[in-house]
């Protein structure tokens, strides 16, 4: 049983591990270990069965999804199908107002980097302890990314890694520039939805990603590497901006202590 589980581990790990090692040779690391995310087996639901009433959604959204790939959103899903780090920084440029990457924004580059290794991997737990088999794996129909299945079929499907990778990533760009805050949501959420349209994921999948990835920016929080690269960020996007970087009032805070 135990070898079992091992096999697991290492799968579920395997295929995260593509977009870990390319972030990784442009210095992105997680902010958290395994040990130190939050412990997503123990807050999330189980996944629903296939014989359970609930699961009605997940198949009503699957076909949804079949109808939706011939159009131009689902060309969208099969794009958003990469979550390197260098298509997470590009899909949110827009809505943040520039261009993200290692050249012209390299302090927030690489906070973007690390959230997005950061919120994937907090559904790793979940996913060993799961094993949830896919929407391809079930229907018994392809995906929109055939060369993805192989190692999909190995990888949990239950959270969705992708949707805690962009929405982690999202919430952290959205606390950077408030301004852009509903831009930069929808297209957090949009990124979700795109794994039920190209078929790689039920949409309790990605519900559970969405909490998942919350937690996990909600626990980067605490993390003091986390803090000072959001510092670093912060301060490059307020000089992107050509705006001053927002000090404490000290002066409010004696105040209200007396």
């Amino acid at each position: 049983m135990q070898k079992i589980l091992n096999i697991r581990t290492m799968l579920a790990v395997g295929f995260a591990s593509i977009a870990a090692c390319a972030a990784a040779q442009q210095g992105a690391h997680p902010y958290l270990t395994h040990d130190e995310q939050p412990n997503s087996v123990k807050y999330l639901p189980t996944p629903p069965d296939t014989s359970d009433a609930s699961f009605f959604n997940d198949w009503l959204v699957y076909t949804r999804g079949l109808a939706t790939r011939p159009t131009p959103r689902g060309a969208q899903a099969k794009a958003d199908a990469d979550y390197s780090a260098e298509y997470v920084a590009r899909y949110y440029s827009g809505a943040m107002g520039f261009t993200i990457s290692p050249d012209s924004t390299p302090a927030i580059y690489h906070l973007v980097a690390c959230v997005a290794w950061t919120g994937g991997d907090a559904t790793w737990h979940a996913k060993n302890h799961y094993m949830r088999r896919r929407p391809f794996m079930v229907m018994r129909q392809g995906t929109m990314t055939p060369d993805h299945e192989e190692g999909l079929s190995r990888n949990g499907s239950y959270p969705s890694g992708h949707t805690a990778t962009g929405w982690s990533v999202a919430l952290v760009l959205a606390e950077l520039n408030p301004d852009a805050q509903d831009s930069i949501l929808s297209l957090g959420y949009a990124y979700g939805q795109s794994r039920t349209i190209v078929g790689a994921h039920w949409q309790s999948d990605v519900d559970a990603g969405r909490v998942v990835g919350s937690a996990a920016v909600a626990r980067m929080h605490a993390s003091p590497e986390f803090q000072a690269d959001m510092a670093a960020a912060k301060a490059e996007f307020a000089k992107k901006m050509g705006k001053a970087v927002a000090k404490p009032d000290l002066r409010k805070n004696k105040r209200r202590m007396r």
